[in-house]
Order: structure tokens, then C-alpha cells, then sequence
């Protein structure tokens, strides 16, 4: 649930800062974000890593796929990522990962399997809806101080 609300607070506010600024970079950058957040809630949704386990595809290959996506967004939007509160971006992407390779784990107690995924995916679920959610909600402040400004000059 948390990563949906991740990605509909990036897409709300591609929308909003399309109207308020169209023409900023930042507007990409919250694109790109919306996608990156829609790729791990595809994979949450779809349980993707999971069927590619079972056609044969190794864990290793899957979670270096994942971790390879993430480092592309993160080199892509470096910039922009450093001026924001990107503590939580990274640990909430490190949680997922622990939460993948957590799920590896041959653990014959379901109730510690599910607690050894599960609590790192809810966490990590909190710190990028989050950083999202500072970073959005940042971002369409300071478009519409700008909008003002330009359109009301003192």
C-alpha cells in the first residue's frame, strides 16, 4: 500500500508541477521517480521476482537487476537526489533489499520468514513514501512561491 501512495504523490505532482512550471527539470525528475516507485510496485503487486525465481532465473540475477535500476535512477538524478532528504530514499531502497534477499532465505518457520521480509518491507514501505512525500510536497511549494512571485511582483 505504501509504495501506491509513493507513486500516485510522484504522478499528482508531475501533474500539478506540469501546470505550475512546465518547462523545470524537476518535473522529470518527479517522472522518473513515479516510474522507479511504479517498478517496485509492479514487482510487489505481480510478485514478479518471485515467478522469475520459479522459471529458473537465480536470485542473485534478480536482486542485481533490481539493485541495477535503482543505481541507473540514482546516477541519473544524483543531482537532484542530493538536495534533498535522501537518507530516507536510501534506506528505505536498502530495506528492499534486505527484504529481497530475506525472502532467499531457506527458513522451514514461516512465521520468522514472513517477519524477516516483512518488517524491512514495511519499513522500507515508510521511508520512501516518506521522502516522497517531502520531497513532493517541497517541490510544489516552491513552484507555486515562484508562480507568485513572477505573476504578482512587488
Amino acid at each position: 500500500m505504501l509504495f501506491y501512495w509513493s507513486v500516485m504523490v510522484c504522478a499528482f505532482t508531475f501533474g500539478l508541477l506540469r501546470i505550475i512550471q512546465p518547462d523545470r527539470p524537476e518535473n522529470r525528475f518527479i517522472l522518473y521517480s513515479a516510474l522507479f516507485a511504479g517498478c517496485f510496485l509492479f514487482n510487489e503487486v505481480f510478485r514478479t521476482h518471485v515467478h522469475l525465481g520459479r522459471a529458473g532465473f537465480p536470485k542473485v540475477t534478480i536482486v542485481i537487476f533490481y539493485a541495477w535500476v535503482a543505481i541507473a535512477y540514482g546516477l541519473a538524478f544524483r543531482r537532484q537526489i542530493r538536495s534533498t532528504p535522501y537518507a530516507l530514499l536510501l534506506s528505505g531502497v536498502g530495506l528492499l533489499f534486505v527484504a529481497f534477499f530475506a525472502e532467499a532465505l531457506p527458513l522451514k518457520n514461516e512465521i520468522v520468514s514472513s517477519l524477516l521480509e516483512g518488517i524491512p518491507k514495511l519499513l522500507s514501505g515508510i521511508n520512501i513514501a516518506f521522502y516522497f512525500w517531502f520531497l513532493c510536497q517541497g517541490l510544489i511549494v516552491r513552484s507555486l512561491n515562484f508562480s507568485n512571485k513572477t505573476s504578482h511582483p512587488e
